[in-house]
């Protein structure tokens, strides 16, 4: 069997060909943003094809004749660091392996396969965990985690080494002019890669044949060939570097050297160099120096960026193929790595345009009218340079770029060393967009305080980021809009006053178009976990449009954890994450960002009925004389005696269970000063107890009827001996599903950074006051008699639902959102919610989606059918008869082939909006005459019986907008 065969047949029966997925080196017209995509994958990764979900590579295969080639084809495409999986055959075997895990010899990739298998076999059969759906599915990641782990991919690899080559050469601190050696040696490192600098041509140049051979000739040779190719290209780089040499000696240049050529520098050996930049993208080599620089720029609240949040924002601003080559400002540029992305999309767009490669002039000028940074840091805006200067020749041949290329200089003219908020050469120009990830701070430098306060602009937080917002709007263009990488804790979910009139002032000044909320991936996406982030797209309104939030739709998205998204350099989202949310919604109410975080349109209206039905704990505690608060605080300035309640009972937190309190954790009250008694009121019994941090997202209280007091930890709230039954309700119902459900969609920390419910979100809890008080005690007694059997919060969540009068449908959301979401938050991607339902659950949800329609539609038979059809795509089919005999739930009203071509459609729609960092899941319900389809992914979270309730109501309201 020939070689060629091997790859066809595993391509064909592991299932890529199905769908417009795959790309191979034959096909001619490929979209433009696979193209993009495309092209580096089969020029540096040299494979034969690859196999997208809209353009998000999920899989290369390559075609070798031995292991010595896969290991070739691995490295390249480690370095590319953009699809997981290599399929690849060799005259005797068929492997797959992981791109993401690091190369570890030259010759063999044994290390780094998930399979080998004989090419004797059936594809189908001994490659079956990696079919198209399995991979698609997440599948692949679920089992083998430790093979996609984002230490092993490059960039932090590469980072790793940088830190130990500077901690070699300075003792750690970090040091301007190491600083700038290490940034001119790989780009010198990347010319040679490129063969852009041969050895002929550096000789030619230096008199030495390598980047190496010129370190160890010293710094007074290192100094003049730095010279030399500084006239040779022009640009920024290298005469900064011999500006700072003579602050350098032969030690730190034969330690570079020693790097470069593969030397361990703790043993002195010489190792596997497994780096190639010729191929790594220069955006990531940007995103790599950010995070080296971080140290320098971390007390300016300046973080580096993840290169899929640098895509995902540019696919916001910077549509492929748009060939109109826009200015785009970025105000504190670090590295370079938005400004590098944004500079390679457009000259892609114009490759495309001209259809021919574009010359060195031309690209010189396209980057100096194109992108303009500011940073406070001058390390920073050189390596910023250097970076643009890889993107440019990035776009040239090496012999074109070694012959005419004339690096142009950026520094001083579009690159400006200075404070955003005081003049600079770029202070009068506006640009079309204004884009970055301005520094998060929560206390703001003098010049940019001066600016909030000249403007009178609310400023939450004190958080520069929203400084840098308002400032960013002063500088576009008209229609031009600003896209930032937003803290979300200030931007969305803080409900102080400030915040509100901040959010407030935000949408009467700007047009709000799309908010990404990537709370839930803070772990995954920043390797410090600062806050979690929000990305924020915005145009600013003219005269005419100001203070009409009102009348726009905002596109809020959020992406979550999943299987597929923990393999990919991306992100997965299912079209009901997809939020077209009234911007009057998203200004008056300060919940609705975060109920939208884990929730849907049904627990807004939940929460929204539960708030309009009762009044809040605060109202009721008022008019009650309760009291409430944290308890004591030792650590602090001052100092206060504690006689009036020294010896009392001593509740810690962890002592505190759900109706109880562990005798055995109590202590005594021995403190003879502490910082904050708080009020002595509030350690008389009755008194509730609460713990502040929320256990997996439940609420431990318990009622104390004698005095005790507790430590800040815990939250009090005491009342008048007469409210005993009263305090007995609020344990009741803070304790129970309900309690959880509102604050886990209400709660600012709570799903999003902390586990933890302040005073003043638990006063916003909706109680219960027109009941019988002493009959509810009473059957919340009955529930704690009965607490032996493990049922205790079912049978309490049946009083509190009771109390509460919910309706069927309104208690079973409280129960799919709490299983589903708060299982998310819990497990992240090892969450139930993720896992096909049993049939057992697709039938559950065919019958109440059945039982909706019905309801509404008394007039029509209607049969509903859920099959989980893939392992990646599950499809609800319901069939509606106004006339005629019923159609029996049981009936198969379509075969499994239909379904699955039902399944392909949904694919093919959902790929339509192509982005190469993010991977629609399809969610999509389509109207055919007397049917209608949906296709969902096939995970639990989407097929539960309140999903059934809201998809039944938007197939009835398509249904309505159909009628004559």
């Amino acid at each position: 069997m020939a070689v060629a065969d091997h790859l066809e047949q595993a391509i064909e029966e592991l299932g890529y060909r199905e769908g417009d997925g795959l790309v191979e080196a034959t096909h001619r017209k490929v979209s433009t943003v696979r193209a993009f995509v495309w092209w580096d994958l089969q020029s540096k990764g040299d494979v034969d094809a690859a196999y997208f979900r809209g353009a998000v590579p999920l899989v290369a295969f390559a075609r070798t004749r031995a292991k010595e080639e896969v290991a070739a084809v691995h490295r390249r495409l480690w370095n590319l660091s953009r699809v997981p999986l290599l399929v690849a055959t060799t005259d005797s075997d068929i492997g797959v392996y992981s791109c993401f895990k690091a190369p570890r010899s030259s010759s063999d990739p044994a290390a780094v396969a998930l399979r080998r298998v004989t090419a004797q076999g059936r594809p189908s059969r001994t490659l079956e965990g990696f079919s198209r759906v399995e991979v698609e599915a997440g599948h692949v990641a679920a089992r083998s985690r430790t093979s996609f782990s984002p230490r092993e991919r490059v960039d932090q690899r590469l980072l790793a080494n940088l830190r130990r080559l500077r901690r070699v050469l300075t003792s750690g601190d970090p040091d301007r002019a190491v600083d700038g050696l290490i940034a001119s040696s790989i780009f010198m490192r990347y010319l040679e890669d490129r063969q852009i600098l041969s050895a002929a041509h550096l000789a030619d140049v230096t008199g030495y044949e390598s980047y190496a051979t010129i370190l160890r000739a010293g710094v007074e040779a290192t100094g003049d060939a730095f010279s030399r190719l500084g006239d040779r290209f022009n640009g920024d780089v290298f005469g900064f570097a011999a500006d700072q040499l003579n602050g350098l000696d032969t030690f730190h240049l034969d330690t570079v050297a020693a790097f470069l050529e593969g030397e361990d520098l703790e043993t002195g050996q010489r190792t596997f160099w497994p780096y190639d930049f010729s191929i790594i993208p220069p955006e990531l080599i940007s995103s790599i120096y950010e995070q080296f620089l971080e140290g320098e720029r971390r007390s300016s609240g300046a973080y580096y960026t993840p290169r899929r949040v640098v895509d995902l924002i540019l696919d916001e601003v910077l549509p492929w193929g748009d060939p109109s080559a826009p200015e785009i400002l970025d105000p504190a540029c670090g590295s370079g790595i938005f400004l590098t992305e944004a500079f390679r999309r457009i000259a892609f767009a114009k490759l495309v345009e001209k259809e021919e490669p574009l010359e060195p002039r031309e690209l010189a000028n396209l980057l100096k009218r194109s992108v303009f940074g500011i940073d406070r840091s001058e390390t920073a805006v050189r390596v910023a340079a250097f970076s643009l200067y890889l993107a440019l020749l990035q776009e040239l041949d090496p012999e074109r770029a070694w012959r005419d290329a004339k690096l142009p200089k950026l520094i001083g003219d579009n690159l400006v060393v200075a404070d955003f908020f005081d003049e600079s050469v770029l202070t009068k120009r506006r640009f079309d967009f204004v884009v970055g990830n301005p520094p998060w701070n929560s206390k703001l430098p003098d010049q940019a305080e001066k600016y909030a306060k000249s403007q009178g602009l609310p400023v939450a937080d004190k958080q520069i980021a929203t400084v840098f917002l308002w400032r960013a709007s002063e500088m576009l263009k008209q229609g031009g809009s600003v896209a930032f990488l937003m803290p979300a804790k200030t931007f969305l979910y803080n409900k102080s006053g400030t915040a509100l009139r901040m959010r407030r002032h935000l949408l009467d000044r700007f047009a709000l178009d799309t908010v990404v909320d990537l709370s839930l991936l803070r772990h995954r996406l920043f390797q410090h976990a600062v806050a979690p982030a929000v990305v924020v797209i915005a145009a600013v309104r003219d005269a005419k449009s100001l203070g009409a939030a009102t009348d726009d739709t905002i596109t809020h998205v959020v992406p979550r954890i999943t299987p597929l998204q923990a393999s990919i350099d991306g992100f997965v989202l299912a079209q009901d994450d997809i939020h077209h949310l009234p911007a009057r919604r998203m200004q008056s109410h300060p919940d609705a960002w975060k109920i939208y975080l884990w929730g849907t349109h049904a627990d807004f209206n939940l929460i929204t009925h539960l708030r309009e039905t009762h009044r809040s704990l605060r109202a009721v505690a008022s008019d009650r004389s309760w009291l409430g608060g944290r308890g004591f605080q030792v650590e602090g300035g001052d100092e206060n005696p504690t006689t009036a309640i020294r010896g009392l009972p001593l509740i810690p937190e962890e002592a505190i269970r759900p109706f109880a309190v562990d005798s055995r954790l109590v202590e005594t009250m021995e403190y003879d000063l502490v910082h904050r008694p708080r009020d002595l009121a509030l350690y008389k019994g009755p008194h509730v107890v609460i713990r502040r941090g929320a256990t997996g997202g439940q609420i431990a209280a318990a009622l104390v009827d004698g005095d005790a007091v507790f430590p800040d930890t815990v939250i009090g709230i005491t009342a008048p001996a007469g409210d005993r039954d009263w305090l007995k309700v609020l344990v009741g119902v803070l304790n129970s599903s309900l309690a959880a459900y509102y604050h886990f969609l209400t709660a600012s920390s709570l799903g999003v950074e902390r586990d933890t419910i302040d005073l003043a979100e638990h006063l916003t809890l909706p109680f219960v006051e027109h009941i019988h008080h002493r009959d509810a005690a009473r059957a919340i007694d009955a529930v704690l008699a009965q607490a032996g059997n493990g049922e205790w919060r079912t049978a309490l969540d049946q009083v509190v639902f009771d109390l509460y009068e919910l309706t069927d449908a309104e208690r079973q959301l409280i129960r799919d959102t709490l299983a589903q979401a708060l299982d998310q938050f819990r497990r992240g991607d090892r969450s139930g919610a993720f896992l096909p339902p049993p049939k057992r659950q697709l039938k559950t949800y065919a019958r109440e989606l059945r039982a909706t329609l019905r309801a509404a539609l008394p007039q029509a038979a209607v049969a509903v059918q859920a099959a989980g059809v893939t392992a990646a795509d599950a499809v609800a089919y319901v069939e509606f008869q106004r006339q005629g005999t019923t159609v029996g739930i049981g009936h198969s009203i379509l075969s499994s082939r239909g379904l699955l071509d039902v399944v392909r459609e949904g694919e093919s729609l959902a790929d339509e909006e192509q982005s190469q960092v993010t991977i629609i899941q399809p969610s999509i319900l389509m109207m055919r005459q007397n049917t209608v389809r949906l296709v969902k992914p096939n995970e639990s979270q989407y097929w539960t019986r309140s999903r059934a309730r809201s998809d039944g109501a938007e197939i009835l309201g398509q249904l309505s907008d159909q009628s004559p």
